[in-house]
C-alpha cells in the first residue's frame, strides 16, 4: 500500500506542476482577453475619428493634460486640445467624410501592461471642394 501512495516530494512536484500550469493558463486567458479588449478599443478609436465624435473620443482618450497626440500638422497636449484641434477642427471642419482603416495590429501584453502597434489608411473627403485625401 505504501508503494502506491505518493511521497511528500512527489506530492510537492505534482502541486508545483499544477500551480505552474494554472498560472500559465490564467496568464494566457488574461492575455487573450486583454488583446480582445485592446482590439475593440482601437476599433472604437477609429470610429471616433470616422464620426469626428468628441463624446466617443472621451471614451478612448485619457482626460488629462498629460496625454498628447502627434499628427502631421502638429502636436496636441491634453485631451481638451485633442478634442478641439483634432476632432472638431481637423476632422470635423476640414472633412465631410472620414474613414480610418486600421491594419496590421500587433498587441503586446506583459504582466499588467499592454501596448499596441498598428498601421492605418485614412481616406477622407475635403469639405471645401469635395476632393479626396488619403494618408498612410
Amino acid at each position: 500500500m505504501r508503494d502506491i501512495l505518493p511521497t511528500t516530494l512527489q506530492r510537492r512536484a505534482l502541486l508545483t506542476g499544477l500551480l505552474t500550469f494554472l498560472s500559465v493558463a490564467i496568464g494566457v486567458t488574461i492575455g487573450r482577453s486583454a488583446r480582445k479588449a485592446i482590439r475593440e478599443f482601437i476599433a472604437e478609436y477609429a470610429k471616433s475619428i470616422d464620426l469626428a465624435d468628441t463624446s466617443l473620443a472621451a471614451r478612448v482618450w485619457w482626460n488629462s493634460p498629460e496625454v498628447s497626440f502627434i499628427h502631421p500638422l502638429g502636436w496636441e497636449h491634453g485631451f481638451e486640445e485633442i478634442k478641439q484641434d483634432v476632432y472638431r477642427r481637423l476632422m470635423g471642419e476640414n472633412f465631410s467624410k472620414r474613414n480610418l482603416l486600421v491594419r496590421d495590429v500587433v498587441i503586446h501584453v506583459h504582466q499588467n501592461a499592454a501596448w499596441a502597434e498598428f498601421y492605418w489608411d485614412f481616406h477622407a473627403t475635403r469639405r471645401k471642394d469635395g476632393s479626396p485625401l488619403t494618408t498612410h
